[in-house]
């Protein structure tokens, strides 16, 4: 979305960023219901697997398991619509 601010990325939805946007000039913004879904993601190992390629000085090796690993859930999160606010 070209016109959506850059301060928003990471904290508001394409959605609730184009929403804002198409409102922003009514005093008081219609109220509205939408279906949402939240995913937390814990990858099972994680300290031991980071423990390890840190002892093996592979943190590249590291860095393409994570890739890989979410860029599946991010292009499935994409493909139905949906964003990817943020990683913690």
């Amino acid at each position: 979305m070209q016109d959506r601010p850059a301060a928003l990325n990471g904290y508001v939805s394409r959605l609730a960023t184009s929403l804002a946007l198409a409102t922003r000039d009514t005093p008081a913004p219609p109220r509205t219901t939408l279906e949402a879904a939240v995913l937390l993601a814990d990858l099972s190992g994680f300290t031991a697997l980071t423990e390890r390629f840190s002892r093996e000085g592979n943190c590249d090796g590291l860095v393409e398991i994570l890739n890989r690993t979410f860029g599946v859930l991010i292009d499935r999160i994409l493909e139905h619509g949906g964003d990817v606010l943020k990683f913690a």
